[in-house]
């Protein structure tokens, strides 16, 4: 089980993680697929999109 999963940090288009300060609210995926989103709602994406294995449940 992974204790930490990038879902702040994960495009929930493409899947490309990348790094970006804390203080950066909107996500840009650098890939160019085109998904510009608040990083807030990708991480939700992410995170209701993870097999349960990769994530710790509170």
């Amino acid at each position: 089980m992974v204790t930490w999963f990038p879902s702040s940090k994960m495009c929930c288009k493409c899947h490309h993680i990348q790094s970006m300060p804390l203080s950066e609210r909107m996500f840009v995926c650098e890939t160019g697929c085109g998904n510009i989103r608040d990083r807030d709602e990708n991480a939700s994406i992410n995170l209701r999109n993870v097999p349960l294995d990769k994530v710790r449940l509170a």
